[in-house]
């Protein structure tokens, strides 16, 4: 899942934890990379995917090199649901296609922000979300709201692969993708 696709630098020259953009306030701040970094080591530290907290590095080779992508949508019939569909794309020779609700989204999503409490942004204060955001439930959702929600899963979905390895190794987001 993992290898090297590049790598890029963020604002004043360094890496950016695995490409990882951290939505904070206020204008940028180089110590509160630093802050953020620091924040995530300790968490993949006591989470137990890495051994010492120098282990988690921000060079390329720990990028994902999976994508992921919200293409279409459709109403089924039997549930009533929208379902909405996602391209994975493994390297250059592999790529599958599933569906999910946005229902089965949440779950994933609430299960991720449970077992990560501080990248969740809700542990600790002082260190920032990274977990992206994801769109709310709507009860009564129209084909309008369909087609706006698959945007905002899509961007979802982009903003997930470029969370820190020991996040991307969760077994129920890897299981939602079919990635194992």
């Amino acid at each position: 899942l993992f290898g090297s696709s590049g790598g890029s630098a963020g604002p004043g020259g360094g890496d950016r934890l695995s490409g990882v953009s951290v939505r904070t306030s206020g204008a940028y701040d180089e110590d509160d990379e630093d802050d953020t970094r620091e924040c995530l080591v300790a968490s993949a530290y006591h989470q137990g995917a890495i051994g010492a907290p120098s282990d988690l590095s921000g060079d390329a080779s720990a990028r994902p090199r999976f994508n992921l992508s919200v293409f279409g949508y459709e109403m089924t019939e039997v549930d009533r649901k929208y379902r909405f569909f996602v391209t994975v794309t493994m390297g250059e020779e592999s790529q599958h296609t599933l569906s999910h609700t946005h229902d089965e989204f949440v779950d994933m999503h609430s299960a991720l922000l449970e077992a990560f409490p501080l990248e969740a942004g809700t542990q600790d204060k002082s260190c920032p979300r990274v977990i992206p955001y994801m769109p709310g439930k709507v009860l009564m959702p129209t084909e309008s709201v369909a087609k706006q929600r698959q945007k905002e899963l899509d961007e979802y979905v982009k903003e997930l692969v470029l969370l820190p390895r020991h996040l991307l190794e969760f077994g129920p987001l890897l299981d939602f993708f079919e990635l194992r």
